[in-house]
């Protein structure tokens, strides 16, 4: 019976130890899962910054080929007018321009300021057999004011020059360009 009175009391001993030990354990787990949620909450919030980098390189990258297009848009379609049929004289060429634009089409003088960013006389093709008209190549500073003269020129049907019939049309020829 004493030998069983030793058992149980070193019984009862370990069981506090253990006790200990568990609630030991118990505390090294919730503090090693405080630390579990924090490294989470810091991944997440890494992510979302990493989704937010990700987002602004994409808009960024957008606009970019945005841009791009827009310059490849604006080679791709050339803003050049071809005046056909004008006789020749001393006058200069961005003048005469002008002169045929504010003879024909006043109102869109008005509403955009069109301008000649470089002309020249040129002729179609030259056959010495003849005598080749040259035509006036007008570079235009946008597609949006070649555009613009066009439709005009389609609208009136009827383009002159101090009463001479000339022709506006659309030059995107290789040698003009």
């Amino acid at each position: 019976m004493k030998n069983m009175k030793m058992e149980m009391k070193n019984i009862k001993e370990n069981q506090s130890e253990m006790k200990n030990i568990l609630s030991e354990m118990k505390r090294i787990l919730k503090g090693i899962n405080r630390v579990d949620k924090e490294e989470v909450q810091t991944i997440d919030i890494e992510d979302g910054e990493a989704k937010d980098n990700q987002s602004e390189q994409q808009e960024k990258r957008s606009q970019d080929d945005n841009t791009n297009l827009r310059s490849l848009w604006d080679t791709s379609h050339c803003k050049i007018i071809c005046v056909i049929g004008v006789p020749e004289g001393k006058q200069e060429i961005e003048e005469l321009f002008e002169e045929i634009t504010m003879e024909n089409f006043p109102n869109l003088l008005k509403e955009i300021d069109i301008q000649a960013q470089k002309a020249q006389r040129v002729p179609k093709k030259k056959n010495p057999n003849r005598p080749t008209p040259t035509h006036i190549i007008i570079k235009m500073p946008t597609i949006k004011y070649k555009d613009g003269l066009l439709k005009a020129a389609r609208q009136k049907q009827l383009v002159n020059y101090k009463a001479a019939s000339i022709r506006l049309a659309d030059d995107c020829s290789k040698e003009s360009m």
